[in-house]
């Protein structure tokens, strides 16, 4: 357990499908081993990233609401509750490879009406989730509502951030524990709904219609419109998809206006669209806590609640904003590779040729030269062209029968298989027998066959943008962070960056993420930064922390620890100590030399592990075992920490992890450029023959990102330490 400390901490996990759940749900085991997540008074989520969250608030609700002690329990729930009834349940979920099938079950034959969605299947998905584990499944649940009575229980503030496509502005779900002032002007607190921009006190006495509407909202429905992302789902309405009013029941039709903003009803989508981070509602929720320590210390009760959560004192607690960006962006942009744009070379095999060069293949580029250019203008012509592939998945829904040799002929085409896997669309071997619906690749692969070239074009472009909007708000809030209060900062940014594990073709330096336009560059300079060994970025990545690693800890938490001559001054031991007691700073060093421990010996068996490092333990072996490195060795130590990084950030964003199970690695030239980036598949047959098949990898992708999660969070608090302990100037 960490030193006692009044700092808190900030977690926002952000969106990227099952890869962003996989990886908050190692982020959120390395903070609990720790025992930090009883800081994490504020979590706020975004698409993938509300999976996990949501789930997390569910379950530590359910279990202290079972509990006939909730207080003395939440130790119990350190221990043991916390693996039975979150992780443990949510690893499983993400190991169900059959999510892709189940969505679309009840979609076909294609639906014309408003009541059958895709998104509102997902949401179902979610729901059946939620009961399965006797989770609380409503924001108004008795156990929710407990969990915020308790003193001294994290999460104060939990939020589920979408996007209103009507007013283009956040649209927030969530429970709050809001401060107000008493009678005496002490600190009190009022458990709080919050739905879009308006927050809902909870008054057990009496029940307002607000209260009604916001307590009935389905947590299910919440996290599903957060993850409800363009191209793939509907729109969620809101309120229609989530309470059955009555045209009649115009008391709650005046209620559902006002939290519209005025209008009848707003049309949601994913998060990311507006802030992908999440860290808008950390925003929100930091002014919150600035308040209630402004009001504890007494400061200016005259001023306006905004004036006192901005107005400096020397006894304001520290609030650390670990900002999980799990969003991966190298993926889509494959389809800008100028190779990919080429003709698909004749494959050795005769049989395999004439496949490639007549029958659908032929016809669609045929298709390809006649529409390219005029474009959008024939947009009825291309939804008149979409039907016989419509008809096609309505008769295999009828037949079953015909299943198993379409999804055969899918998977071993050329034309489809490739843009399918590249979208993570495509089912195994396995996910093709588990059910007697039509798979989710079939219909998408309808309208991938016309809308390939577009999508290639349009989506890196999309997600390229995103990822500057990220790196805006990261510079604009570590600049304000720095300035607040002046002197020494209060509040800090933890990046915490999957899409920077590993260097890929359109990776930014770490020190260029805080820039708004990179500056001009020596030509020179520019060719030997990008011309290195295929792992001397890890090394390089580990130098900031190897000193600290290397101090003598003490046992004792509380115990002295001596800075080296180099690093040593006053204001660097007095941040270390405040570190050590705020990041539970020794307990993560050890943490991480049994990250070190495992992956230097990865066929050593762990004893008395956490559930998170045991899962990286089976991945160092897996990959130990199944690769190896260009010397020819087998992979060990920083190597094999490279390589797990590598997989991690060459993971797709997809609802169906488990999926892929076939890893090949990058190659790279004898420069130490990057040839061709590493890309996961979900069949064998789908892996190109020739030397890069040679080296392919078979594993679980979801433990691969959880294990990234875990062992990446733990490095960004170390790195972190040591940018706060800067060198002594002599």
């Amino acid at each position: 357990m960490p030193l006692d400390s009044s700092a808190r901490l900030a977690l926002s996990i952000s969106g990227g499908g099952h890869r962003a759940a996989a990886f908050g749900l190692g982020t959120i085991a390395l903070l609990q081993e720790l025992g930090l997540m009883e800081r994490v008074a504020v979590l706020s989520t975004v698409s993938g990233g509300s999976l996990v969250g949501g789930f997390y608030l569910c379950a530590k609700a359910g279990f202290l609401h079972d509990a006939e002690d909730s207080q003395r329990d939440l130790e119990h729930w350190r221990n043991e509750g916390f693996r039975q009834r979150f992780l443990l349940p949510f690893l499983a979920f993400l190991h169900d490879g059959r999510l892709g099938d189940r969505l679309v079950a009840d979609l076909l034959p294609i639906p014309l009406g408003p009541e059958t969605k895709l998104i509102r299947s997902a949401a179902e998905e979610v729901q059946a989730l939620l009961k399965k584990h006797r989770c609380p499944h409503t924001l108004g649940h008795e156990a929710i509502r407990a969990l915020l009575a308790l003193d001294d229980c994290a999460p104060d503030h939990v939020y589920f951030n979408a996007a209103d496509l009507t007013s283009l502005d956040l649209f927030r779900f969530g429970v709050i524990r809001q401060p107000i002032t008493d009678s005496a002007n002490e600190l009190a607190y009022k458990p709080a709904y919050v739905v879009n921009r308006f927050c809902i006190p909870i008054d057990s006495k009496k029940e307002d219609p607000a209260q009604i509407v916001a307590a009935c909202l389905r947590i299910a429905d919440c996290v599903a419109a957060s993850f409800c992302f363009p191209g793939g789902f509907e729109p969620l309405l809101f309120p229609d998809d989530f309470l059955r009013l009555q045209a009649e029941d115009e008391e709650t039709r005046a209620v559902t206006t006002r939290l519209c903003g005025g209008a009848a009803a707003v049309a949601l989508m994913d998060g990311g669209l507006y802030d992908n981070l999440g860290l808008a509602s950390v925003e929100i929720a930091i002014q919150s806590l600035r308040l209630a320590e402004a009001i504890r210390l007494k400061i200016e009760p005259h001023l306006t609640d905004a004036e006192r959560a901005r107005t400096p004192h020397d006894e304001r607690g520290r609030i650390y904003v670990l900002a999980t960006d799990v969003d991966n962006i190298q993926p889509a942009n494959k389809a800008l590779d100028p190779s990919s744009q080429n003709p698909l070379e004749v494959a050795a095999n005769p049989d395999e040729a004439r496949r490639r060069s007549g029958g659908l293949l032929a016809a669609r580029r045929w298709t390809w030269a006649l529409l390219s250019g005029v474009g959008g203008a024939l947009l009825p012509l291309l939804t008149l062209l979409a039907l016989p592939p419509a008809a096609v998945v309505w008769i295999v829904r009828q037949l079953p029968v015909l299943r198993q040799p379409l999804l055969g002929w899918i998977r071993r085409s050329p034309a489809l298989a490739l843009p399918l896997h590249q979208l993570g669309l495509v089912p195994n071997s396995a996910g093709a027998t588990s059910s007697a619906g039509v798979s989710v690749p079939l219909l998408a692969g309808a309208a991938l066959l016309w809308t390939r070239r577009r999508t290639a074009q349009v989506l890196p472009a999309f997600n390229g943008y995103l990822k500057r909007t990220r790196n805006l708000t990261y510079q604009y809030l570590s600049y304000k962070y720095q300035k607040f209060a002046g002197g020494e900062p209060n509040t800090f940014l933890l990046r915490n960056l999957i899409f920077e594990l590993a260097p890929g073709p359109d990776s930014d330096p770490d020190h260029r993420l805080d820039e708004l336009t990179r500056p001009l560059e020596d030509f020179d300079e520019l060719g030997a930064e990008t011309h290195h060994k295929a792992n001397d970025w890890i090394s390089k990545k580990l130098e900031p922390i190897a000193w600290l690693l290397e101090l003598p800890w003490p046992e004792d938490p509380e115990g002295l620890l001596h800075l080296p001559e180099r690093f040593d001054s006053e204001a660097n031991r007095k941040r270390l100590c405040q570190l050590r007691a705020d990041l539970a700073l020794d307990e993560a060093v050890r943490t991480w030399q049994r990250i070190q421990a495992v992956l230097a010996r990865p066929g050593e068996p762990l004893s008395q592990a956490g559930e998170a490092l045991t899962c990286l333990s089976r991945v160092a072996r897996s990959v130990h075992s199944g690769l190896q490195a260009p010397s020819g060795l087998t992979l060990s130590g920083d190597p094999l920490l490279s390589q797990i990084c590598e997989m991690a950030t060459n993971l797709p964003t997809t609802l169906w992890l488990e999926e892929f199970r076939h890893y090949v690695p990058n190659t790279f030239l004898p420069d130490g450029r990057i040839q061709h980036p590493g890309g996961w598949y979900v069949d064998e047959g789908l892996v190109g023959s020739g030397l890069v098949r040679a080296n392919l990898y078979k594993g679980v992708a979801v433990d691969v990102a959880v294990a990234a999660g875990f062992l990446n969070t733990c490095f960004n608090l170390l790195e972190f330490t040591a940018s706060r302990l800067p060198l002594v100037e002599k």
